[in-house]
């Protein structure tokens, strides 16, 4: 390790017996603020009337009292923009006061001031010197612990021997009551600068964790910790904890510092370079710096700056780069990508560690905005002609951007995932995934975005093979084909593109376990969890959520030239508009029939009809699913028109019910023009004021404005078990009517008919009720009376046509329950 002059008289003092001998702590000088800059950079130095701003928040902190403020305060800003300059600046002053404890800067310049091994011991060294008492102790126990230096202890472990050890031995005495401070001295500052410069970031990790804890244990030690860095992955989640005190720089606009500093290194320019030059830098040290630099080298030939003065500018800025690890795939990816990334994001996209896209971007700082923060904040050109510069081959020549970047990289992650599941036999795949494979899960949907964002020319059938690949896999799975169905076309028709677990168990009718290996085995591509789209589930529940992880997959799925064999077959969407329409008009009511059945059952009406050749038009005018005697027998037992199933439909969603309706009536007419001739001929209608059947006047009067006024509705009921197209001319006549509240009834068979009621509401959203009430039959069966016929006989007699059995009493219809019963009870609102 290499010395100053200062540090070797003293480690020959000590040796000599005029102090502690510290000649086993061989400690790095030239990692010291009193290094020579010239020979060990970065040279730095606050140009006078500069960063006052800044530096005054900073020793605010430095002065202030311990008890009253945290021990560790983290300064940070982007690359270049003043960091060092800064700590050189706060060590100076501190060492007139005699309050600098000691001050380490690391650089990835020099390989030896990029490790962590000579941290401990140059700390201490500087201890030894500036706090009076401690060198004893150090040499202490330098004598117990020979091996104390060795690569194998760790940094903490160090710090807490030379340092922290020491300083609570001279600072404080612990009693066992309390601690009494020793010294009533402003405290004590260690300075570290470029902390994210470190190679080994797991090991400053460990220091920052230790340094915490000791502060926690002695809350009132004079001693205190600035660190001066960018804040990377590795170390935000302690940067962020309530006892560090952060400082943004950026938030202390140096905008006059650089106008200042500019004007200063070239006085004999004009007035008008200098501002050509300031325009140029965008109020940012980074480009100021460097920039002015070049104009020096380059003389009166860098003006005016305009494009081919800056190409050169450009040329050198990434000459010095060039040599670097992935150079080539950092530039060109972050030229080509449109959507800015974060140092972590474009680390991700290439495959490649934070701290290698680090080291590139800060060689070409100058050129690229590194902000103080890896995770949170994107990347940017300081000047958009940089990506014109680069993208141009005749300009920027050996610098040219390799077009071809964003397609070799934009395969792997998913390829690697594939070879990871080809490795696993069946019963591995519900097994918890590697940390690097859900990695590469959770990041080629994002990635596989970024190209087609920033290549019209991708093609994303390319990935086709990838997604058979993985399919073919599972595809001998039971149920494997009706659950991509549901994945395909639900997600399709979805708001958010989810499908939740529950609504695939209630379509196929089956336990959770029987698709649950089907989900873990479709987890490249298909994300299972409660969060947001990028998700996967360590053990999957019926409230999860589902959706593929890109839509490229579901165009893949409907696309069957692209898919083949693995395509949603025809039956699959007749299948599916036969479920919904037994979940949506099911008796007895089904309360999973949410908003997501109920929206879009008559859109899958529309696909069957579209896409299977099979399906069977004639049904369309049959009864659906008369309800046989036994189980009208179980809804009468079990009085289920009792309950009710209350649902919102907001405006969005009111749209889509009417307009898949009808897209639904329109896709029949154009298979079987005459289907809707005789169907409103079939229904028995009633509207005006107060009709018979409408529900709860209580419930009503709340939802109508104003309430005062008498209620204007609508009853349309179905004269016969009601029909698919039927379904659908209600639903129309339902949705259109624009008065108070509508009421469909729709006769199930066996006594037995399920009615939807439709109330308006002043909050532009509409609320449904369904629930069941009992008809009256023919009692002979010879009777050519129609229900309909009867609960028109009934009318006239003034009596509610569709009147329960007379010994069900109603036990009273309050809109404000939660338990809703069948519209046909006793005490109707006539």
């Amino acid at each position: 390790m290499s010395s100053s002059a200062d540090g070797t008289a003293a480690t020959s003092a000590s040796s000599k017996g005029k102090g502690p001998d510290l000649s086993a702590l061989k400690p790095l000088h030239d990692a010291t603020h009193r290094r020579d800059q010239e020979r060990c950079p970065p040279k730095v130095s606050c140009l006078p009337g500069t960063r006052r701003e800044a530096t005054k928040k900073i020793m605010s902190w430095v002065d202030s009292e311990v008890k009253y403020n945290t021990h560790i305060s983290w300064v940070h800003a982007g690359v270049g923009e003043g960091k060092s300059t800064i700590a050189q600046e706060i060590c100076m002053t501190l060492e007139k006061k005699k309050r600098l404890a000691g001050s380490y800067f690391w650089s990835r310049s020099q390989d030896e001031r990029s490790r962590w091994q000579p941290v401990a011991p140059t700390l201490a060294f500087q201890v030894a010197a500036a706090i009076v008492g401690t060198g004893a102790s150090i040499e202490k126990v330098l004598k117990e612990e020979p091996d104390l230096l060795r690569s194998y202890i760790s940094l903490a472990n160090q710090m807490d021997k030379l340092v922290y050890g020491p300083c609570q031995a001279v600072l404080c005495k612990k009693t066992l009551a309390s601690t009494v401070i020793k010294t009533t001295k402003a405290p004590y500052i260690i300075v570290l600068d470029g902390f994210d410069q470190c190679y080994d970031q797991e090991q400053l990790f460990d220091l920052l964790d230790r340094a915490r804890k000791f502060f926690i244990e002695n809350p009132k030690i004079p001693l205190r910790f600035i660190i001066f860095g960018r804040i990377n992955s590795n170390s935000a989640l302690q940067a962020d904890s309530y006892d560090v005190g952060l400082f943004d720089l950026a938030q202390y606009s140096p905008k006059e510092d650089v106008s200042t500093f500019v004007k200063a290194s070239l006085p004999q320019h004009s007035q008008e370079e200098i501002k050509s030059v300031e325009a140029l830098a965008q109020g940012s040290f980074a480009v100021a710096v460097p920039l002015v630099q070049w104009i020096l080298e380059v003389g009166t030939e860098a003006f005016p700056l305009h494009s081919a003065q800056l190409d050169k500018f450009y040329a050198d800025v990434l000459a010095r780069g060039s040599d670097l690890a992935h150079s080539s795939d950092i530039i060109s990816a972050f030229t080509l990508l449109k959507r800015p990334l974060t140092v972590v994001g474009l680390s991700k996209f290439l495959g490649i560690s934070p701290y290698e896209v680090i080291t590139y971007l800060t060689a070409i700082a100058p050129l690229i905005h590194i902000p103080g923060r890896d995770d949170d904040i994107p990347l940017f050109f300081f000047n958009e002609g940089v990506r014109d510069y680069l993208l141009d081959e005749a300009r920027s020549q050996s610098h040219h951007i390799d077009q071809f970047v964003l397609k070799s990289v934009v395969y792997r992650n998913l390829d690697l995932t594939i070879v990871h599941y080809e490795g696993l036999s069946e019963d591995k795949w519900m097994l918890p995934l590697d940390r690097s494979i859900v990695q590469c899960i959770l990041e080629w949907p994002v990635h596989l975005d970024l190209v087609e964002e920033a290549d019209p020319t991708f093609e994303v059938t390319n990935f086709d093979g990838r997604y058979t690949q993985i399919l073919s896999r599972i595809q001998f799975l039971p149920l494997f084909p009706e659950v991509m169905a549901i994945l395909a076309l639900m997600g399709a028709h979805s708001r958010d593109q989810d499908v939740q677990v529950i609504h695939i168990l209630t379509i196929l009718q089956v336990p959770l376990g029987d698709i649950e290996l089907i989900l873990h085995g479709l987890a490249p591509l298909v994300a299972v969890g409660r969060g947001a789209a990028n998700r996967i589930a360590g053990t999957i529940s019926m409230s999860n959520k589902c959706s593929f992880r890109h839509e490229s997959i579901r165009e893949f799925l409907l696309d069957s030239t692209r898919s083949h064999g693995l395509s949603i077959a025809p039956a699959q969407y007749t299948f599916l508009s036969q479920r919904f329409l037994e979940i949506v008009f099911a008796v007895p009511i089904m309360l999973v029939n949410d908003r997501t059945f109920f929206a879009t059952w008559p859109k899958y009406i529309t696909m069957a009809i579209d896409r299977d050749p099979m399906y069977d038009l004639d049904s369309l005018e049959e009864p659906f699913k008369l309800l046989p005697p036994s189980q009208a027998a179980r809804v009468v037992a079990t009085q289920a028109w009792r309950d009710a199933l209350a649902l919102v439909l907001e405006p969005p969603e009111m749209e889509m019910l009417h307009k898949n309706v009808i897209e639904a009536i329109d896709a029949i007419k154009a298979k079987v023009p005459n289907a809707f001739d005789r169907v409103e001929a079939g229904f028995y209608l009633d509207k005006g004021e107060n009709v018979i059947g409408l529900t709860s006047p209580r419930l009503l009067n709340r939802l109508i404005s104003p309430p005062a006024r008498k209620a204007s509705g609508l009853v349309i009921a179905s004269r016969r078990p009601v029909t698919v197209v039927e379904f659908l001319e209600g639903f129309r006549l339902l949705l259109e009517y624009e008065g108070d509240a509508s009421r469909f009834c729709m006769p199930r068979g066996s006594g037995v008919g399920l009615q939807v009621e439709r109330y308006p509401t002043n909050l532009n959203n509409n609320r449904f009720l369904l629930s069941l009430y009992q008809y009256t039959e023919p009692a002979d069966p010879e009777s050519s009376d129609t229900d309909s016929e009867l609960a028109e006989r009934r009318l006239q007699d003034g009596a509610d046509p569709f009147l329960a059995p007379s010994e069900i009493q109603e036990e009273g219809r309050d809109g404000e329950s939660a338990r809703l019963i069948a519209s046909g009870s006793g005490t109707r609102n006539h």
